[in-house]
């Protein structure tokens, strides 16, 4: 996934897998696999498997982007007074780490039908994406292709 971004009329292309997208996607993916072994335990294996693994990984996913995003225009040092306004914005809302487990609702409603704990999740992450959306729109605008796709269902 390529970004170009304007800074003061030169052009330059960063690549956000450059950064360590790699590594954030494996992360992400081992704690979707987590989450979904998780659940699965609980209540029908696969069907457990299915929704932890898609919640997890949706929810690390929406999350790494705008940390990636915000780490490769750090590690750039290019000054662009709206995004650095923004950058700044993001750090004082101090977001937890995408793997971080107060991002995971499996933990915290284990009495919840595996749909209800999918329904919070999916609530959960819309309202953090709505937020970012509120106050971090420059970044949301270049993050996201449309509308937020993957949590489109169910909400």
């Amino acid at each position: 996934m390529s970004l170009t971004f304007d800074f003061d009329s030169e052009s330059e292309t960063y690549d956000v897998e450059a950064i360590s997208y790699k590594k954030i996607e494996n992360k992400i993916t081992k704690l979707g696999y987590a989450d979904g072994k998780s659940d699965g335990n609980d209540a029908g294996v696969e069907k457990g498997f299915r929704h932890g693994f898609t919640d997890g990984l949706l929810t690390g996913f929406h999350l790494a982007k705008y940390k990636t995003f915000y780490a490769t225009m750090n590690s750039k040092k290019k000054e662009n007074t709206a995004l650095t306004d923004e950058h700044k914005v993001y750090e004082k809302l101090e977001v937890p780490a995408p793997m971080d487990k107060t991002h995971y609702q499996s933990d915290q409603f284990k009495d919840l039908s595996l749909e209800q704990m999918s329904r919070r999740q999916h609530k959960y992450i819309r309202k953090k994406l709505d937020e970012f959306e509120l106050k971090l729109p420059l970044a949301t605008n270049l993050l996201v292709a449309d509308g937020n796709f993957l949590y489109t269902q169910n909400n």
